[in-house]
């Protein structure tokens, strides 16, 4: 499945405009779509997608990519304890 990074937009209860950048699939990508989403296991409605970027991802940040980021720059290894006289 596809991914494309979205700007999206909803009114508050208090009559306020939020936005959100997210990664969303790509057969929901469309501009001026109104989707759900889902937050803490609570759905809210009324998202609208306001920008659709150009460039696709399969898996935007996926587990797999940070781990061996973090195992090809050294991140991964214990941090040794230093102390300052």
């Amino acid at each position: 499945m596809n991914y494309v990074q979205c700007v999206l937009a909803r009114k508050s209860k208090a009559n306020e405009t939020i936005t959100l950048v997210s990664f969303i699939p790509e057969n929901l990508a469309k501009l001026n779509e109104v989707l759900r989403l889902r937050k803490k296991n609570v759905w809210q409605e009324g998202w609208v997608v306001k920008f659709v970027g150009s460039k696709q991802y399969t898996q935007p940040y996926s587990r797999k990519q940070i781990k061996a980021h973090r195992r090809n720059t050294g991140d991964s290894l214990p941090k040794h304890a230093t102390t300052l006289f």
